[in-house]
Formats: C-alpha cells, structure tokens, sequence
C-alpha cells in the first residue's frame, strides 16, 4: 500500500527534538518496516531527514505571536495544500494518515485529491488545547474546522479513551478508534550499566536521581517534581533532560526553594540518547498536575517503562491504565509534591530490584493502522494455580493463553468455574495473592484489551459504581482480570426476590443507558440482525427473515452506553440489596431498545426453561420495566429479534429443540409490553 504521512502544523517539524516530531517519524518508519511505500508530507526543522525516511519538507514560514501567529497558521494551510498537491498525485496514496493539525484542512482536501482513505490521528482537541493554555483568538473558527475535519475523516485514531470522549462531544459523527502510544523498543535493547550511563551525563554516582525527559511545559507538571525535592534527602537529585520556554521559571522556583543545587538541567538530548540516561536513574516522573480534561497518551511513560526504571506518575488519566492502577509504578494524586515524594519509595527498592518492563511495542492489528500494543510484564513471583480439569487445561481453543493470567495474577488460585462456553470463553473467580477475589476471564478470541479499555471508561462515569473494575489484560489481548462483586446472581434468587429487585435491575439498566460514556465500538440494527442470521439454525431461519421484514424499528435512533447481551445471569443483587452488572464483555453503542428488549426475552424465557412460572415471570418484567421508566418506542421489535436470538441458542446451544419450539410460539396478546 502506498501510504501519504501529512503533518501541516508548523510545530512538529522533521527532523525535531520535541515528542511530537519524534511520534511523527516514529509512525512513517512503522508504516515502511511493515511493507508499505510510505512518504511524509511536512514542515522542515533543523538538519537531514532521518535515514529511511522519504519526505517532501516545506521550509517553516517563521514565528510570530497573537492574532497574527494563528492567521499565519491558515495561510500555510493553503500554502502547504497547493504545494504539496501536485507531488501527493504522483504518488497517488491510498491512505492518507494525517496528525491533527490546528486550522489543519490539508490532509483532508489531499485525501479527496488523490481519492484515498484518510485517517486522522488525533493528540488532543487542538483548538481547546491551544485556547487553554496559548490563548485563540479565532476559537471559534478553529474549533469549526476541527469538527469538519473529524467528522469527515474515514477514521479519527485517538491516542487515548479521554480523547475519544473529548472527539464524541466536538464531533457526533466522527468515526473514531482508541490507540494509544507506544515506544520504539530497538532503542532500548541494550542498555549501559546505570554507572556507565552516569558517566556518560556526567552525574553523580553516588545519588539517588530522580529523573524526567520532556519538553519543558506548564502541563507537564514538573514544577511539583521540583517541589517533592523539599521533601527528600539531600542526597536525592532531580535530572532533567528536556528543554523549553518554562524553563527559566522552574530554574528561579527551585533557587527559592533552596534546591537549585539538587536539580541538574541537561538540556534537550537526542531521542538516540534518552534510553541511556534513563538507564543512569533510580525513579523516573511523569508529574502531572490536576488537569480538568487530562487526555494525553505520555509517550514519556512508556519510554520509562521500556527502560525499566521504577515510575512514580500523577494518577490521572490514561497514566492509571499504562501502570495498572499502581501494578507498574507508583501513582500519586495530581499535584500533590509531597506524595511524589513516595519517589523515596521507588529508589530505595522496593520495586527496584525488579522494576517492570515493557516488551511490546507498535504493531499493526485490526483496531486501525498503527495500533499500538501495551504490552509489558512483570517478575513473575509464582504462577497461576489451575486444577487440572479447569477449561483452560481441557479446552483446545483457551490452552494457549493461560499463560497471560500469569502476567495479571500469579499465585492465585482459582475457587470455582463461573461460566464456560467451550471453544469461546471462560469465567473464574480467584484468590488473588493479596487475599482479595476477583473475575478472571480467558478469551479464545482477542477481546480482553477492548473489554478493559470499555470498564476504564465506564468505571470514570456516572455509571462507575454500579459496573465492574478492570484491573487489567494481558499482552496478548486473551485474558483479563475484573473486580468481582459478592452477592446473588439475580436469576438465581427466589421467586420473591427475582420480582421485588426486578425495578431495581431496570433502574441500573438506566443509570447505564443514561450516563455520559462515549464507547469505543457500536453494535446498530444492521449488525444485529447479521450477526441474527448468521447464527440462526433452520429451525429459525425462516422467522428470522420474517421478523426482519415487518418489524419496525427507529429510523433514527439514539446510541447509548449498552450491555449487548444483556439478561439476568449478567446482574447481580449484592450484599446490600443493590443491582450491580457484573459482565459488560459485549458493551457498545446501541439503541437503548436492544437491552429492554433482550433482558424482557429473557425474563419471558424463564418460563419456558421451567425455572419461574408465567406469573412470577410477568410480575418481574413489569417491575423491570417500572424501573427502567418510559420504555423505547421499538421495545417489541428489539424483543422479538431477541426472542428468535434465544430459539436458535436452544438448538444450537443446549441442544433443547422444545425450547425452540416454544420460543418461536407465537407470544400471548398479555404478553406484549406496554409503551
């Protein structure tokens, strides 16, 4: 594939010292080691193009400030458009992968020149960005633009799920994908002794460094870094390699602080180099402050974690992912220069003698372009404890990633088999080392990743205390671990209380449906119904395509958070009475009809199991739907497809034919739900 890598912003220039020039070169060498004919369009910096790199380089139109530096930024919009288009049709491209730029319209019109696929990865919402912390006088403008070129975009790649949600309220009908950054590890396969590293920098041997690399910005927070050192030993001494135009204030904080000697200022080093001088460190620092909005994908972070030194980072944003929730490095609240100081913490090692490394890097999956795998391990104290007739042993399809719960839980034991579907999935609830329970889940498919990403981002919202907690996924994308909540599940409670928590259940369905998430996938009426007809046996085929034909559903409808599949085994009644969800594997953005829909199915379907009997079964359905409130409009329709959905399963699931014949019955005029 022949592919255009176009950067307009004047700021990211190649070659360049900053991260986003660095990211900028990093992504076309990914794209050319994978095959592909790649060539970069963008702004000229300093000195030769890196080697194995093909690039069409515009000279930088010059500085300037306020009013005029933005009005400069839309003329090179139009300058490098008409520059650069006559070169971008010869090589005609069949991807355009573009970095978001601000004013930046070039890539799309390039795009619909060459009639390819354009692909825009997206940092940060540029223009809220630039309005915070430079000033924007034309916002407005800007952020118009920005919502044109997003929505119009094939696919937006978003470094990270905050961005995504930031892309979802600028941009409705953008199109977007998580990705988040990831490191190029070929420079981090050999490092030097931290005392060979040390002499190469000319630091001391004998400290204790505590170091950061970086561009030097307010939003970087190392201001707070400077601070910690109030509370550290004297022998404790912060390095910093990076440059900027902070610098000159952070110089005159630490001199009034009386720690100006116990900070040494590298300047900006080669991005060849940084591997070495993390090499020299004890503990690195990525100290954020609290920032309303925090959306970046740290590319620092994961440099730290390649070189394997101890990390103590500000817990905010997708910093708590990348370290597990404090697994892979010490979190400490945003700010706070007096909890960094837990840096003593890493340097005195306690996780030192083993810090954690990351093993992965960029690899390129079905997710997008340049997905970029999280992969990382750490020492592995035991092992995951099976018995030997637990699926993972005796399923074919599971056996070859049992391993990855070794990099998530070792020396947990397993308590029971919550759920197995044989040649898909399996659920165990374990002991974790800690004492602690918890859900442990095998995949024959690679969904842990999305899972984990999607309980990130619910586990943030409104919706938060009533789902499960991810506490991570493994490298392989196989396995996942969760929080596991004690207490019932629901459709096993007796009769009484199936019906009595029943408006409880529906008012979390609620809750869910009407909290603010902005998911990363969406499951629509079409895919439902081609996942339907896919799966239907021939005892359900032919309704299948009947109840497609005249059923009505929404012409336009709304997407909300949704379980998928969503029934009574997936909720439970906890210690205190409350509905808690406790499996969200399939959610997505879906009308909020497929949910009511299919758990009343479900509801319907106890009674042709044999577990409730026709009255219990009605009195729970409408105390679900009491709860739930004003039910969708297309409910009937969402629960006759769920309906035939359960028919199929019986033949092919449970091998129950009289269940399918009783499900594809036609339902009782009593039975059908009110609006």
């Amino acid at each position: 594939m022949r592919i255009a890598v176009v950067c307009s912003d004047q700021g990211v220039r190649v070659p360049g010292a900053k991260g986003a020039s660095i990211h900028l070169t990093s992504i076309t060498r990914a794209f050319a080691a994978l095959g592909h004919e790649v060539r970069l369009y963008g702004v000229a910096g300093h000195g030769a193009v890196p080697e194995g790199i093909d690039a069409r380089l515009l000279p930088h139109p010059g500085r300037a400030t306020g009013l005029r530096r933005e009005v400069r930024k839309i003329r090179f919009t139009e300058h490098f458009l008409r520059a650069q288009a006559a070169d971008l049709r010869a090589f005609a491209p069949e991807l355009v992968y573009e970095r978001l730029a601000l004013f930046g319209t070039a890539g799309r019109r390039l795009a619909a020149m060459a009639d390819a696929v354009h692909v825009l990865e997206v940092n940060a919402l540029l223009s809220t960005e630039e309005a915070a912390w430079r000033g924007l006088r034309l916002q407005g403008l800007a952020q118009r633009r920005e919502r044109e070129v997003l929505e119009a975009a094939d696919r937006c790649i978003a470094v990270s799920a905050e961005t995504a949600v930031q892309i979802a309220r600028l941009a409705p009908r953008a199109r977007t994908t998580v990705v988040p950054n990831g490191v190029e590890l070929d420079l981090f396969a050999r490092l030097p002794s931290a005392q060979e590293a040390r002499r190469r920098f000319d630091l001391p041997r004998g400290a204790r460094l505590v170091g950061f690399t970086g561009a030097l910005r307010p939003w970087h927070g190392l201001d707070v870094a400077i601070r910690s050192l109030v509370h550290l030993d004297a022998d404790t001494m912060l390095v910093v390699a990076g440059d900027g135009a902070a610098r000159p204030e952070l110089e005159a904080l630490a001199a009034r602080l009386g720690v100006a000697s116990r900070v040494r200022w590298l300047g900006q080093i080669d991005h060849t180099s940084v591997p070495a001088f993390l090499a020299a460190l004890d503990a690195a620092v990525a100290p954020y402050p609290q920032l309303d909005g925090f959306a970046f994908s740290p590319l620092k972070l994961f440099e730290y974690l390649a070189a394997g030194v101890p990390v103590v980072a500000s817990d905010i944003g997708q910093v708590r992912e990348v370290l597990e929730h404090g697994r892979l490095g010490a979190l400490v609240p945003p700010g706070d220069d007096a909890a960094l100081a837990i840096a003593r913490w890493a340097i005195r090692g306690a996780v030192a003698s083993s810090p954690p490394r990351l093993v992965g890097t960029r690899s390129p999956t079905s997710d997008g372009p340049t997905a970029h795998a999280r992969c990382w391990t750490r020492r592995r104290v035991g092992s995951m404890r099976w018995s030997a007739d637990h699926p993972v042993r005796t399923d074919a399809a599971l056996a070859p990633f049992a391993a990855g719960a070794d990099e998530l839980c070792p020396d947990a034991d397993v308590v029971e088999v919550l759920r197995h579907l044989p040649g898909r999935r399996v659920a165990s609830l374990v002991t974790l080392a800690t004492g602690e329970h918890a859900v442990l889940k095998v995949f024959a498919s690679p969904r842990a990743r999305g899972n984990h990403r999607r309980l990130e981002l619910l586990a943030r919202g409104a919706v938060g205390p009533i789902v499960p907690r991810s506490l991570g996924a493994d490298r392989a994308g196989h396995v996942c671990l969760v929080s596991h909540v004690a207490g019932v599940v629901y459709d096993r409670t007796d009769d009484a209380t199936f019906v009595t928590t029943a408006r409880d259940v529906g008012a979390a369905l609620r809750t869910f449906h009407d909290s603010d998430v902005v998911l990363d996938r969406s499951w629509t009426l079409a895919r439902e119904v081609e996942q339907l007809r896919r799966r239907a046996p021939d005892a359900t085929a032919g309704l299948v395509e009947q109840a497609v034909e005249h059923l009505t559903f929404s012409a336009e409808a709304t997407l909300v958070p949704s379980h998928r599949d969503c029934h009574p085994r997936q909720v439970v009644i906890d210690r205190r009475g409350a509905a808690r969800w406790i499996d969200l594997d399939d959610a997505a953005m879906a009308p909020a009809g497929l949910d009511v829909g299919n758990f009343v199915a479900h509801l319907r379907r106890e009674v042709v199991i044999g577990t409730r009997t026709d009255a219990v079964a009605e009195a729970a359905v409408a105390g679900f739907l009491a709860g739930y409130g004003t039910a969708p409009d297309d409910v009937e329709a969402w629960e006759e497809l769920a309906r035939l959905r359960l028919a199929g399963l019986a033949t092919t699931r449970h091998a129950r034919p009289d269940w399918t014949a009783r499900l594809c019955e036609p339902r009782r005029a009593e039975h059908v739900v009110a609006r």
